[in-house]
């Protein structure tokens, strides 16, 4: 399977550490990160993509840890959050218990301690309550009012309403957003799932034959070569040594996962141009797995070593 660069470097330096977790932290002057992002040199988006690949490619797992906004201009996850006025955007409110009177003549409402001795402010009517006796006691039930627990009041327009609304302000661009026009991103804890610990050989292994490659005057270039049909095919390695050019897959599968690598294998080392092809088991081919390499021609090397490898493949 084709991996990045960037996921190559990921996965190493997860496995070099033994990273059990994947989890981000707030950082005051930046936000969520996760510390490989920086080491990496990636910004925090660059990171999730990466990482959600490796989610997609099964070398990862991953569990839902929170939603987080960001600016929707330059998607700074700093804002600072304030709390507004719906009506006219103002900070200027206050908050309180509330009643309103209704009423066919009046609709008022204001603060309780507006309403002395139960009356309405606006109108001058008393509020209207009915009393119900129970076991334990005798309850007054509001017929012409309605009371509200928590209130708002707007100390700039006069309106009530019901919740703030929120702005944000970005304190990077200095843009203003409503939180409508927010924009949001999903963070992930992440994991190493059991197929990442059969990556592990084959990733050093490449890593370690790039090194032999650059020792013996080849060239590593970039994965990607442009086969006859015009269509792209990704190799874990490509090298150029004056005029020869080899490409290599490494695999540290076994069964049908390998099977399907060396059928996959064929067509590409079919599609491309003067270019010798290897495919270079870790753990061994099986004997059918054999019988498709001699079949379809393709180059075969079972090792773990680098230099039997290229010892082999100069010997070709």
């Amino acid at each position: 399977m084709y991996l990045s660069e960037d996921e190559q470097k990921l996965i190493a330096k997860i496995l070099e550490r033994d990273v059990k977790s994947l989890k981000p932290k707030y950082s005051p002057t930046k936000g969520f990160v996760y510390g490989f992002d920086s080491e990496l040199g990636l910004e925090l988006s660059q990171f999730l993509s990466l990482a959600n690949s490796l989610v997609e490619k099964g070398f990862l797992q991953r569990k839902f840890y929170k939603k987080v906004p960001i600016c929707p201009n330059c998607g700074s996850q700093r804002l600072l959050l304030t709390f507004v006025c719906p009506f006219c955007r103002s900070s200027n409110w206050s908050k309180g218990k509330a009643i309103q009177h209704l009423t066919s003549t009046c609709n008022y409402i204001g603060f309780e301690s507006e309403f002395v001795d139960n009356v309405c402010p606006n109108c001058g009517q008393e509020l209207k309550s009915a009393r119900i006796d129970e076991s334990g006691g005798t309850l007054s039930l509001p017929v012409d009012y309605r009371v509200y627990d928590v209130y708002y009041k707007c100390n700039s327009c006069e309106r009530f309403f019901e919740r703030p609304a929120v702005s944000a302000l970005c304190l990077d661009c200095s843009t203003s957003s409503d939180f409508d026009n927010l924009n949001w991103i999903d963070l992930y804890t992440y994991e190493p799932s059991p197929t990442l610990q059969k990556l592990e050989s084959a990733l050093f292994l490449t890593t370690k034959i790039k090194s032999e490659l650059v020792r013996r005057g080849y060239t590593v270039k970039e994965s990607q070569l442009l086969g006859k049909s015009g269509l792209p095919h990704e190799f874990d390695i490509v090298a150029v040594k004056g005029d020869s050019r080899i490409a290599i897959d490494v695999s540290a599968e076994s069964g049908k996962k390998q099977r399907d690598l060396l059928l996959s294998s064929y067509v590409k080392s079919q599609d491309i141009e003067n270019t010798n092809y290897y495919f270079v088991s870790t753990d061994g081919l099986a004997p059918d797995e054999k019988k498709i390499a001699e079949t379809f021609n393709i180059k075969s090397i079972e090792s773990k070593n680098a230099k039997e490898i290229l010892d082999k493949i100069e010997d070709d």
